[in-house]
């Protein structure tokens, strides 16, 4: 192979296992004028760069005036779900000091491990403290000694060093490292970057299951539940605590104040009975609008109580998020609600109705256009049609008003078929003008012949069992003499 195709193919390579990589970490970096340079904050001069597996920036940062009373604070900023993943790690990529990488893509809530560097030097003439924020209370690394000496010191020779371990961190919330020169030096602080890689969790073997598959709640209004209980018997005491994870003002849990969390106790007895935990909005005067909040089941050290005696099958177990979807009631919507949970309507007559209103005072009328497609019908007091109109007005808004709905009986066979209605909003109040609601589903049940299949004996498909059947019956029979034979039909 010629030299120049050999390095093309080697290139391609290089290229191919690259992109198998998927990014799994977000490194920011002090003195880099590409690689997240925006999420860093402080002044300094560049001097040597860390060789830390993933830093691209050429040189690090340092900083000190020697003035008294001065001190120097560099911050590095990450924002899960925002900031994307910059570096590719595999599993187990050395990170040096004793540390592998785990690969894992980072952007979602979850447990993350974070990390700092800086070359190795001699001349920093103060410790740092360095205080890393997260869910729970700050992480604070106090004095740390910057003058490694190329011993492997934290962030020395090249290596990234840990700073904290599995913190919590919610999707979309912004999280800071910061690091605080503690005297003032001429040379009082030294750094080149700081990393996040997401961290897989220790499950516990417990399951979480939520009513309807989700939970949904609302200011003012219904409220939700979702049980909890083990996969296993545990050896002792084990306590799982439920906890709003992100904002405590957003729901309450069973009879507990906001903020306050609810533990589960189970035993050896009642390990595989389910406990349930209530889940009610914080009606507050805010305007949230639809929001969410993520309620934090677990047994380990970011709970209550701990796993209680201690089933080391239970120690340190995180046992999941319940992501809780609140309706604001402080900005306007439209509230749908449907007898028991589903619209059923068929052919042969029977209807079914819904509720509607509104969840915030309209400084004007609000018209509710409804319309319904081929398939169905509809009624607010005026007799059934294609569409009908519902007028909400201060002095209703909050009273919820019916529409029937009924099925068009055709001639056409479509057996247990769906129908679709929509809602346009329209008013001079310019929060409810326009707004968007969801169609609602019917489930319309035929009433034509076959739609529930045929009778055994039906042989003529005719929906009545009579004579004909039998004839069809006799027919069929005395024409195959052998039942099997090809074009017989076995009716026996």
């Amino acid at each position: 192979m010629k030299i120049a195709q050999w390095f093309i193919v080697l290139v391609c390579g290089i290229l191919l296992l690259a992109a198998a990589q998927a990014p799994a970490a977000f490194i920011v970096e002090a003195y880099s004028p590409g690689l997240a340079n925006e999420n860093f904050e402080g002044v300094g001069t560049g001097s040597l760069r860390s060789w830390a597996v993933g830093t691209t920036a050429g040189k690090s940062l340092f900083s000190g005036t020697g003035a008294a009373g001065s001190t120097d604070t560099y911050v590095y900023s990450y924002t899960p779900g925002v900031d994307i993943d910059n570096k590719a790690f595999n599993p187990g990529d050395d990170l040096r000091n004793g540390r592998t990488a785990t690969g894992i893509i980072g952007g979602e809530t979850g447990f993350y491990n974070v990390y700092i560097t800086w070359p190795p030097t001699t001349n920093v003439g103060s410790t740092c403290t360095i205080t890393i924020t997260n869910d729970a209370d700050d992480v604070v690394v106090a004095e740390v000694n910057m003058n490694t000496n190329g011993t492997g010191s934290p962030g020395a020779s090249d290596a990234w060093w840990l700073i904290a371990e599995r913190v919590e961190l919610t999707a979309g919330k912004t999280y800071t490292v910061t690091q605080k020169a503690d005297g003032s030096a001429y040379v009082s602080m030294r750094s080149h970057g700081v990393m996040w890689e997401a961290e897989e969790p220790i499950l516990a073997p417990a399951t979480i299951t939520e009513s309807d598959g989700s939970t949904n709640v609302e200011e003012g209004g219904p409220t939700d539940s979702y049980t909890v209980v083990l996969d296993q018997q545990p050896t002792s005491l084990v306590y799982i605590t439920a906890m709003v994870h992100d904002d405590p003002n957003q729901v309450f849990l069973n009879d507990k104040a906001p903020g306050e969390a609810v533990v589960l106790t189970f035993t050896p007895d009642n390990w595989n009975v389910p406990q349930e935990i209530t889940v009610t909005a914080v009606d507050d005067m805010m305007v949230e609008y639809d929001h969410i909040a993520l309620i934090r089941n677990g047994c380990d050290a970011n709970s209550i109580d701990g796993s209680g005696a201690g089933d080391p099958a239970f120690k340190n177990g995180f046992a999941g998020y319940v992501k809780v979807f609140i309706t604001d009631n402080e900005a306007p919507d439209v509230r749908i609600s449907e007898t028991d949970g589903s619209t059923i309507v068929s052919e042969a007559g029977d209807v079914d109705s819904y509720l509607v209103w509104l969840l915030f005072p309209p400084t004007d009328p609000v018209t509710i256009t409804i319309t319904a497609d081929e398939q169905a019908t509809v009624d607010t007091g005026a007799g059934p049609g294609a569409s009908a109109t519902l007028v909400f007005t201060a002095n209703n808004w909050d009273q919820p008003q019916v529409v029937t709905v009924a099925a068009i009986d055709d001639d056409v066979l479509e057996q247990v078929h769906t129908a679709a209605i929509s809602h346009a909003v329209s008013s001079l109040d310019g929060g409810y003008d326009g707004l968007e609601v969801d169609d609602l589903i019917v489930t319309i049940e035929d009433d034509e012949c076959g739609a529930w299949g045929y009778h055994e004996l039906d042989f003529d498909e005719n929906c009545v069992v009579s004579l004909a059947d039998f004839a069809v019956f006799a027919e069929s029979w005395l024409s195959c003499t052998q039942p099997y034979a090809e074009g017989c039909v076995d009716l026996r």
